[in-house]
């Protein structure tokens, strides 16, 4: 009896290690862990070195940083004719390749009043308006960060700021796909990630003048620049003169925004900081009036003729007194046809130089044309 169990207790152990045994079975696991996106980024920061009058002015220069209301490329309170100042400023575009663009506003060209002798001076048709605006020159170029302008640096765009109406925006281009100010020859192309680049300004209340170089070309220096050594810069001095000027400006203000943008280069090939402008149209309206002589006659609707523009892209059959807009530049011709008994010559204007169907039409015109017809039946 004593086999028998000790059999069966064989028999069961064996089918448990038999049963346990198919759990066992080919496997392989791979894991990709951490996946991720991170957006780029590109961060524009500026610093400004700033004199006034030749001295260094603290309150208008500031260390590398993200600009707000506090940093004022000018501010200055008491201006006199012949006050000048120069800057240097440095743009720090960080971590990628960019365009860059500048935006300069004029936010205000006030007159703040006149003194005596400023209505002495001032002319009687513009009393009340600022002065000061077209009174400080500037002049901007693309400097390699030594505060001088130098033979070879590119210059930017420059004038007074009273070239722009209160609130209109000028904007240049400093390095985009059509130009780069800072390349040799102005060769496009965006600015290399983490990288400087400078720009100089001066500006003079009064008469600006960019002298000739004070090197030689051959790098032997003269005059007051001998110091510096041969083969030193060739050096344009800015002179700012104040004679010239008279009571006109006194107690006048501006203000001005002065505004940079980085904008990415890759998957962006074509970016320009100044959008071509769309082609520039004209309107022109035909104003037709038919007088009746006969009252026994039936009269005749205006429907009943057909009347036509024909000048650059063909010709274009008008409606009476609608407007035609979107017309190119150019020289245009007004021609009606309809029922006999009516001279379509007779009374078409469309100009005070005569009796004519010709207008020459400029971008942005807005005229009309007037065909005055008598019934002749």
């Amino acid at each position: 009896m004593k086999k028998i169990l000790l059999s069966i207790a064989i028999i069961a152990l064996v089918g448990a290690v038999v049963i346990g045994g198919t759990t066992a079975i080919f496997s392989d696991t791979e894991v990709s862990t951490g996946n991720t996106f991170t957006a780029g980024a590109i961060d524009l920061t500026v610093d400004n070195e700033s004199y006034y009058n030749g001295a260094f002015n603290a309150g208008t220069s500031w260390l590398q940083k993200d600009l707000d209301k506090d940093n004022l490329f000018f501010n200055f309170q008491d201006l006199k004719p012949g006050d000048n100042g120069e800057d240097t400023i440095s743009l720090h575009v960080n971590n990628n390749d960019s365009y860059l663009c500048a935006d300069v506003t004029l936010t205000s060209n006030t007159d703040n009043g006149s003194t005596e002798p400023e209505k002495n001076d001032e002319d009687p048709y513009t009393a009340g308006e600022g002065e000061l605006a077209d009174n400080v020159h500037f002049i901007w170029w693309a400097d390699d960060g030594d505060n001088v302008l130098e033979d070879g640096e590119h210059p930017l765009p420059s004038g007074t700021l009273g070239s722009l109406g209160v609130n209109e925006t000028a904007t240049v281009a400093l390095a985009d796909s059509n130009s780069n100010i800072w390349n040799y020859d102005n060769e496009a192309g965006p600015l290399l990630g983490d990288s400087v680049r400078y720009i100089g300004k001066a500006w003079c209340f009064g008469n600006l003048d960019i002298q000739a170089s004070t090197y030689s070309q051959d790098g032997y220096g003269y005059g007051e620049n001998e110091e510096q050594g041969a083969g030193g810069p060739n050096v344009r001095k800015v002179v700012c003169d104040g004679s010239g000027e008279d009571n006109s400006t006194q107690t006048d203000g501006l203000t001005a925004d002065i505004g940079f943008r980085a904008i990415q280069s890759r998957n962006n090939e074509k970016f320009v900081c100044i959008p071509p402008q769309g082609p520039e149209t004209a309107t022109l309206t035909v104003d037709k009036v038919i007088t009746f002589s006969n009252p026994l006659l039936p009269p005749v609707d205006i429907s009943a003729f057909t009347l036509t523009i024909t000048g650059p892209g063909g010709a274009r059959i008008v409606l009476d007194e609608v407007p035609t807009t979107g017309l190119t530049p150019g020289l245009y011709t007004v021609t009606e046809s309809g029922p006999s008994g009516f001279n379509p010559e007779f009374g078409l204007a469309c100009s005070d130089e005569g009796d004519h169907g010709e207008v020459t039409l400029a971008a942005g015109d807005n005229l009309t044309c007037r065909i005055l017809n008598v019934d002749e039946r």
